[in-house]
């Protein structure tokens, strides 16, 4: 999980280096691009790695109790879009909250329809399977779930900008608590999206 982790982020630096020499442009359709190629090539290898080795539990999104997961995955992505919502009240209103940030996010008007794709399909599936289907997935075997939550949690928050490390993380938790209690990655890609979705409403 770590090294899919790792290929991913390489991956998508060195798709960006290509797409931008090659002439395109630093916007947002631009890194919808390059995360899409990245994340599709990254699953492809560590697929291919599992096909063969012949690896059992692979990660699904769909299968035995996707309606659980489905109320699980809304059950979660609620819990981690009121964890956002808060934090962002929570954070303008202390003392070390940066006034050229709160100015920039005060300032912030529309959203680009390629950067609401990339945040609310996109980034929950490669990363929910990355994170949740691998890491999570992995640790869960030698720690047990609980353990293995809070440290694919903190892999997966430690992985975004410093200000939205708690906030992330809160979404890291919920969306293993919903793997754990859904059993296919539809449930933690709900909490992802919904997260998301929410944030990219707000801002």
């Amino acid at each position: 999980g770590l090294i899919a982790a790792m290929i991913f982020f390489v991956l998508q630096c060195l798709v960006a280096l290509l797409a931008l020499s090659a002439g395109a442009q630093p916007n947002a359709s631009t890194a919808l691009l390059v995360f899409t190629l990245a994340g599709a090539i990254t699953w492809a290898l560590v697929r291919y790695v599992m096909w063969r080795h012949k690896t059992t539990g692979v990660p699904a999104f769909f299968g035995a109790g996707a309606a659980r997961s489905l109320v699980w995955g809304l059950a979660g992505g609620a819990v981690a879009v009121l964890a956002g919502v808060a934090y962002l009240w929570i954070l303008p209103r202390t003392p070390w909250f940066p006034e050229e940030v709160s100015r920039s996010l005060r300032m912030a008007t529309g959203v680009d329809p390629a950067l609401a794709v990339l945040a609310v399909v996109g980034a929950p599936i490669f990363e929910e399977w990355i994170f949740r289907g691998l890491v999570f997935g992995g640790l869960r075997r030698s720690f047990g779930p609980w353990r293995a939550a809070l440290a694919s949690a903190a892999i997966f928050a430690i992985m975004h900008p410093p200000l939205a490390v708690v906030p992330v993380f809160a979404v890291g938790l919920c969306a293993a608590a919903a793997y754990q209690r859904g059993g296919v990655l539809l449930a933690p890609v709900l909490v992802h999206a919904l997260y998301n979705g929410a944030m990219v409403a707000m801002g």
